[in-house]
Parts: C-alpha cells; sequence; structure tokens
C-alpha cells in the first residue's frame, strides 16, 4: 500500500474497516496481515528512496510502534 503524506505529517494504518481519514487509513481487511514474528514498514520519498524503516520482531514488552 502506498499513500502520500506531507513532510511533517503522520498517518496511521489499520488493518480493519472504517472511515479513512486525513491522518488513518483503514485497509478493510477481515484477518490480520501483521505477524507476531516479523514485519518491516517503509516510510519512502516519492523517488522511492528509503527515509525510514521500522521492524517489530517479537511479542514482549518491550514492544514497538511504527
Amino acid at each position: 500500500m502506498k499513500l502520500k503524506i506531507g513532510a511533517g505529517k503522520y498517518m496511521n494504518i489499520h488493518t480493519g474497516s472504517g472511515s479513512n481519514t486525513a491522518s488513518d487509513r483503514r485497509q478493510g481487511r477481515r484477518a490480520d496481515v501483521w505477524n507476531n514474528t516479523s514485519n518491516t514498514a517503509t516510510l519512502t520519498r516519492s523517488n522511492d528512496s528509503k527515509v525510514d524503516t521500522c521492524s517489530w520482531t517479537t511479542r514482549n514488552g518491550s514492544d514497538k510502534y511504527c
């Protein structure tokens, strides 16, 4: 999924259904697409150069939210 967001803005990505807003996008899926072993979200510029990544690797007390 690719979305355009402005500099200094943020976007929350949700798996389930609901209404999309300027800061929340929903995928409308009935099942989770992120698993509990490993996933990576990547933020890129319009020219596809990487800005940042955030990875989920385990479910524990040090959970990281991207």
